[in-house]
């Protein structure tokens, strides 16, 4: 969760530069798969439903956004259907990943 400080420094970047500042983090913790196996979380389909739908309801009228993308890795389609949604969506796009 982040703190009154840090959304305030990325509403002030926000609008600072007219943009939509858009943070997705994946969770480090491993989830358990099975009785013996773990795994990371990563990036899913429903992920792209959910992200698509919190830009749309967000986002009218914002041509520019500035993505922070954490993650362990995904599904590559989920990763490259956000990546089309993104690219429709916003006249221009700047991808930080850590």
């Amino acid at each position: 969760m982040f703190t009154e400080e840090e959304l305030q420094a990325l509403q002030d970047i926000a609008d600072k530069n007219d943009a939509a500042v858009i943070v997705f983090i994946a969770s480090d913790k491993l989830i358990r798969i099975n009785p013996a196996s773990y795994s990371s979380i990563s990036i899913s389909t429903n992920d792209v439903y959910k992200l698509e739908e919190e830009v749309d309801k967000n986002c009218n009228g914002v041509k520019k956004a500035f993505l922070l993308l954490h993650s362990p890795g995904g599904n590559l389609s989920s990763s490259y259907n956000i990546a089309k949604f993104l690219r429709k969506r916003f006249d221009n796009l700047h991808v930080f990943v850590p």
